[in-house]
């Protein structure tokens, strides 16, 4: 994926919705977004991976209901404490 100095600054309303929801993340481009998802563990970011890299970690990723439920009751705390 390219690294696209733009998107960095992006605010997507699709995140807070995400978030709310409950439900986990996964954004293949950098920025303030990577912090978030990462510190908190509720969801995926491929951004620096190579294609295949990305469809492996993807597939690791939905592959364990555990983490899934984990990064999707992240999501909601994260939205409920921080915005």
């Amino acid at each position: 994926f390219l690294d696209k100095p733009e998107m960095r600054a992006n605010s997507a309303n699709k995140f807070f919705d995400t978030l709310a929801a409950g439900t986990p993340i996964l954004i293949n481009y950098g920025g303030w977004m990577v912090d978030l998802i990462e510190n908190h563990q509720c969801g995926l970011v491929t951004w620096q991976l190579s294609v295949d890299e990305a469809a492996q970690a993807i597939v690791d990723f939905i592959s364990d209901p555990e983490k899934l439920k984990k990064a999707g009751q992240q999501a909601r705390n994260l939205a409920e404490t921080q915005f």
